[in-house]
């Protein structure tokens, strides 16, 4: 994969530019987003030549942001390559069945709704 590959861009050609852009500016003032990383096929995941590894490690694109979201099975391997690139890692909990039922009684005023 390219990085031609992972922009989404409807027209081609500007996308094409877009692209040149982004790699000439080595990605300053750019958002890449990988939302559901451990869900990438395994070779963009874990190959060090790997356009989104190089992405995230800040060989490639190294001005640009970047923000990753992934379940927590991948986190290990996400740290591991960060660099110096990753200034946060947030890590959000799932509901407990209790902590959804006294969600639902605290905001849900209807009990027929609650159920």
């Amino acid at each position: 994969k390219t990085l031609y590959d992972l922009i989404y861009y409807q027209d081609s050609k500007k996308r094409t530019l877009v692209v040149e852009e982004i790699d000439q500016l080595n990605g300053k003032e750019t958002l890449l987003l990988f939302e559901g990383y451990d869900e990438l096929p395994a070779q963009l995941q874990r190959d060090e030549d790997s356009i989104v590894v190089q992405i995230i490690s800040g060989k490639r694109l190294p001005e640009a942001t970047v923000l990753v979201t992934s379940r927590h099975s991948a986190s290990g391997f996400i740290l591991k390559h960060k660099g110096k690139r990753i200034s946060q890692h947030i890590e959000i909990l799932g509901f407990t069945k209790e902590n959804i039922q006294t969600y639902i009684n605290e905001n849900v005023k209807d009990s027929e709704e609650r159920q």
